[in-house]
């Protein structure tokens, strides 16, 4: 596909792209043969866990050169802010009134008590709420204003949502006025959740304080922190993490076959190769 000709406009592609990323915790990496070939991975799937990839590099370090022992090396803030761009529609902005946070955001301590800063990790798409009204089976994502008790339509920012075709759903009818033009027992559902009635995959970061359906059943804890993000964010803030700095003595053949994804083994410690 053209991705410039299925985004919105004002939108840049390395953003959109970027927002993936960000979301999914993915890694990007060239091919070693094919320059014009990039691979994809989230990072709980990049790093192989087949102890017989790793690499000795005992004996490549120079130990006459100054090694520095860093802990923490990568941790940078007390407060990490897993966040949509905030919107105005109506149940983006009720959602926030009421629980002083984004809808699908997730709001993660460290705990480090020597760095009170916060850090956002912010996407361009927003939130986008589903709503299940009295009566009818159908889950809606919902954009929209209430001006004087009568929903109407608004701008939006650009939202991610999955897809499903849902069904086993009461008849339904499409009216042209009076007309009944077809009697459906499915619909076409878009939201942050996979399936609005058992979900087993959420797109937002964090399960929502508050949801505006009656969840039958599903997993809400499935969500895009937990499944991509809790294990890093686990080893960056875990007290032994240590970033060791030093000089290494490596050989052509090293150097071709190079990869980030293989663990480093250095005088019976295990690490990953970061720079």
């Amino acid at each position: 596909i053209t991705v410039n000709d299925t985004i919105p406009k004002n939108v840049r592609q390395v953003d959109f792209l970027l927002s993936i990323v960000k979301l999914f915790n993915l890694y990007i990496y060239e091919s070693p043969t094919d320059k014009n070939l990039l691979y994809i991975k989230p990072y709980v799937d990049f790093y192989s866990t087949d102890p017989s990839n790793a690499v000795d590099w005992t004996y490549k370090l120079n130990r006459s050169k100054a090694t520095t022992v860093e802990p923490m090396s990568e941790l940078t803030a007390k407060i990490y802010d897993f966040k949509f761009k905030s919107d105005t529609d109506y149940y983006n902005d009720l959602y926030r009134k009421r629980y002083g946070k984004g809808y699908g955001d997730y709001i993660f301590d460290s705990l480090y008590e020597f760095a009170q800063q916060t850090q956002s990790l912010e996407l361009i798409f927003s939130a986008t709420p589903l709503v299940g009204y009295s009566g009818e089976e159908k889950v809606f994502p919902t954009i929209f204003k209430i001006v004087g008790g009568i929903e109407e339509v608004t701008d939006s920012n650009i939202r991610i949502m999955q897809t499903k075709k849902v069904t086993g759903v009461a008849s339904w009818d499409i009216l042209d006025d009076t007309t009944v033009l077809d009697s459906l027992t499915t619909y076409g559902y878009a939201g942050h959740l996979d399936d609005p009635d058992a979900p087993a995959n959420d797109l937002n970061f964090g399960a929502p304080e508050e949801l505006f359906f009656i969840l039958a059943g599903g997993d809400l804890s499935a969500n895009q922190f937990n499944l991509y993000w809790s294990s890093y964010m686990a080893e960056i803030t875990d007290k032994d993490s240590k970033l060791l700095t030093g000089t290494f003595r490596l050989k052509p053949s090293d150097i071709y076959t190079l990869d980030f994804s293989k663990f480093i083994h250095l005088d019976g410690n295990i690490y990953r190769l970061n720079k």
